[in-house]
């Protein structure tokens, strides 16, 4: 275990454009073949790979020197990313202490574009988990991980900077709460069937809702909704104003430029609670101000969100001081590491040198009284010595962190 061979190669939001991120996101078909060729790129050790939304990371355990542009070109050229050799320009190399730090920051999530996001601890847990699989991830990167998994669970454990929601599909499920109290006598229509519906929708399973009806233009894509929701029905998306005409509560969010949900579509002797997650809206304006109708747009849950986001930076340098000492624990547990290696080499070979026939052959000629003293004179000697290796690292250490 050496600190200078831990490695980061990385892209993020924070080094270029969010949409160029794409070009290094592998194919799930791809997935394994990428991982493979860069465990087999010179230098490389150890690997794990980890790609969202907003990054691309390259964590890397060394047996050599490392080319930033060779082991890019002989990754990432073989495989169709788009505008490759314009934006990878931008992955930044870290090494060392350095390339730790980044990674304690990255799991505990101070370096997300959401500050406290948890999603990223999860994939990063993944990723390790489909190196180990690979067999690409060895001891190095794992007593890392380790270590660093300990700092992330401090800084969400004993800080506020994961705690209040800030995606609008959280927000939306927490503002459900408030809205919904009774889930036995509600009734729910969900109008569309993309992402952000699907994490709805999870929200609505784990709380058991009896009446979920779902409107979507392909039933297909609905199938994946109901799926999700036991017990959800699929409705007719062409027959929407008789579908939502006795739905307590809808929620909306597809892909149409024009509303959807427009006034004659609304019996006006309904009282509605309109959860609109489109952008652009899917409820027109004017059902938007009728008087019975409850309408929450994003524009609402994202003043929820810019609120809560002010929330979480507040205890954000609580945060970045776990995770600074995190890490300068870690780095002493390598070092510490290091030294036990080294020092176990040493005592290898102070155990080999009492062990020569040297020795054997110079007692040949004692008494039994002599050999029994030269035993254990040389016993003695050989204790002394294997403490000399641990004692001078210790003092090397104590001074490198004065």
């Amino acid at each position: 275990m050496n600190l200078d061979n831990y490695y980061v190669l990385a892209i993020n939001h924070k080094a270029t454009e969010v949409q160029n991120i794409g070009d290094f996101t592998v194919n799930p078909d791809e997935y394994d073949d990428v991982v493979k060729t860069l465990f087999q790129s010179n230098g490389v050790e150890e690997v794990v790979y980890l790609s969202t939304c907003n990054r691309v990371e390259i964590w890397i355990y060394a047996n050599g020197r490392l080319e930033k542009n060779q082991l890019l070109n002989q990754v990432f050229s073989g495989h169709c990313f788009g505008k490759f050799l314009n934006v990878k320009k931008d992955f930044f190399e870290l090494k060392g202490d350095l390339a730790l730090l980044h990674m304690v920051n990255v799991a505990c999530s101070l370096d997300s574009m959401v500050v406290g996001e948890r999603e990223i601890f999860g994939q990063l847990r993944k990723a390790f988990v489909k190196a180990r699989e690979l067999g690409v991830c060895g001891k190095n990167l794992n007593l890392a991980f380790r270590k660093i998994t300990e700092v992330s669970k401090a800084v969400y454990s004993k800080t506020s900077i994961a705690n209040q929601k800030v995606s609008v599909a959280s927000i939306a499920c927490h503002e459900l709460r408030k809205l919904i109290p009774n889930v036995e006598s509600t009734s729910i229509g969900l109008i569309g069937a993309g992402e952000t519906i699907q994490l709805v929708s999870k929200y609505l399973a784990n709380h058991q809702f009896e009446s979920v009806k779902v409107l979507n233009r392909t039933k297909e894509n609905g199938q994946k909704i109901v799926d999700i929701i036991s017990g959800a029905k699929i409705g007719d998306f062409n027959k929407l104003s008789n579908e939502i005409e006795n739905t307590d509560v809808i929620i909306s969010c597809t892909g149409s430029t024009e509303p959807i949900i427009t006034k004659d579509k609304i019996n006006p002797n309904m009282n509605y609670t309109i959860l609109d997650l489109a952008v652009p809206a899917d409820t027109s304006m004017e059902v938007q101000l009728l008087p019975n109708v409850n309408f929450i747009g994003v524009n609402d849950l994202k003043e929820i969100a810019k609120q809560n986001i002010k929330g979480r930076l507040q205890d954000l340098n609580n945060a970045a001081s776990i995770a600074q000492d995190g890490w300068e624990d870690l780095i002493q547990f390598i070092k510490e590491r290091e030294v036990v290696h080294k020092t176990k080499k040493v005592h290898d070979e102070i155990d080999a040198i009492f062990k020569t026939n040297e020795l054997l052959d110079q007692m040949v000629c004692f008494n039994e009284e002599e050999r029994n003293i030269t035993s254990k004179m040389l016993k003695y000697l050989k204790i002394k010595l294997n403490k000399v290796p641990a004692k001078i690292s210790k003092e090397i250490l104590i001074q490198k962190n004065a």
